[in-house]
């Protein structure tokens, strides 16, 4: 036991370097999460009635915000996640279709095709590094990262 211990301080003496550079700071990045994270959203049909939710983890934006299109709502915070419970009590009618919430619970209540819009600012140039990178392009004094996310809701099976 006393030799793993020594081989593991040793290991941590050698491998600590004067090279290590810190991230400039503030630490700019952007990361997001979706409930259907794991699945491709685009091929992922979900019912009607259905309610997704999507958190921006980005660091360091200058601006932040959701939108969803007309026909879909904001959901507020604690609502029953039973199977089939009727979620209509729950929209956040102060929202209308933009928050700049991190966490935004959707309602899909009709059949269609219907776009989630992430969009930040940035000083600095950003890339999601997910399996399609997507960089953030410059506009005017800023850099914009915009994410698109299609979500297919399909009729209520009964």
């Amino acid at each position: 036991m006393k030799n793993i211990a020594i081989a593991l301080v040793l290991l941590f003496v050698v491998s600590c370097s004067n090279n290590y550079e810190a991230p400039p700071y503030p630490f700019q990045d952007v990361s997001y999460y979706s409930s259907l994270s794991g699945r491709d959203l685009n091929l992922s049909p979900v019912q009607a009635g259905t309610n997704l939710t999507f958190i921006d983890f980005s660091q360091g934006a200058l601006s932040h915000e959701w939108s969803i299109e007309t026909g879909n709502f904001y959901l507020k915070e604690k609502f029953p996640t039973t199977t089939g419970a009727d979620l209509t009590p729950y929209i956040d009618t102060e929202k209308g279709l933009t928050t700049t919430d991190a966490k935004a619970h959707v309602l899909f209540p009709n059949v269609g095709t219907f776009k989630i819009t992430l969009t930040n600012t940035y000083s600095e140039k950003v890339t999601y590094k997910g399996a399609i990178p997507i960089d953030a392009v410059k506009v005017g004094d800023v850099w914009v990262f915009t994410k698109v996310f299609e979500i297919t809701v399909k009729a209520k099976v009964n």
